[in-house]
């Protein structure tokens, strides 16, 4: 088993950084609900300090969108000086990277892939090459993405304020980029609390 499925069960719920393997009966989430390591199966349950539970939704946060602790500080840090929900501005920031758009935009199977794409150079934001994975879209930006011939590109719809034309591996951001905590599985309220000790 792979790192990557280690961070999963880590969490203790699926973070999908793995595409379609996530839905399948591979998953090892599935077939090994308990933390990795010799002793995960048998680790006995014990009451979960706030501190605890804070700092575990912090960590999630970071293994789905695949960032640093110094990033993602520096976003809670945008994110409190905004007008507004602190941790709907957060997320906003985070649905904004350009490999968290290349994936919503549905042309990747999941975000470490969108994000090699970035780092090698193979998008276009607004006809100019880019090749920072971190770089903020706002609405109206265009990006072009010259995808790999042999890449498998999944049958996924767009999110809601994207426009993509699937031919050309081409969209825009059509409004300011958004979710919703509960779709990523996320208490954003706990990761605001553990920033604001």
């Amino acid at each position: 088993m792979d790192n990557t499925c280690k961070k999963c069960r880590r969490e203790g719920v699926k973070l999908f950084l793995k595409g379609a393997k996530c839905d399948s009966p591979k998953c090892p989430l599935t077939r090994r609900n308990y933390p990795p390591g010799d002793a995960g199966a048998r680790r006995r349950q014990t009451k979960t300090s706030d501190f605890a539970l804070q700092l575990r939704e912090k960590q999630k946060a970071k293994k789905i969108y695949h960032i640093s602790e110094k990033q993602f500080r520096k976003y809670f840090l945008n994110a409190a000086k905004k007008e507004g929900s602190t941790s709907l501005n957060l997320l906003q920031i985070l649905e904004a990277r350009l490999d968290n758009a290349i994936f919503r935009a549905g042309l990747t199977v999941s975000r470490a892939a969108a994000r090699q794409i970035a780092n090698h150079g193979k998008a276009k934001l607004n006809n100019k090459k880019v090749n920072i994975p971190s770089i903020l879209v706002k609405k109206g930006d265009k990006i072009q993405v010259d995808l790999p011939k042999n890449i498998a590109i999944p049958n996924a719809k767009p999110a809601n304020w994207i426009k993509l034309d699937k031919k050309n591996n081409t969209f825009e951001i059509i409004n300011q980029p958004q979710t919703l905590s509960e779709e990523l599985g996320l208490n954003t309220q706990l990761i605001i609390e553990y920033y604001s000790r």
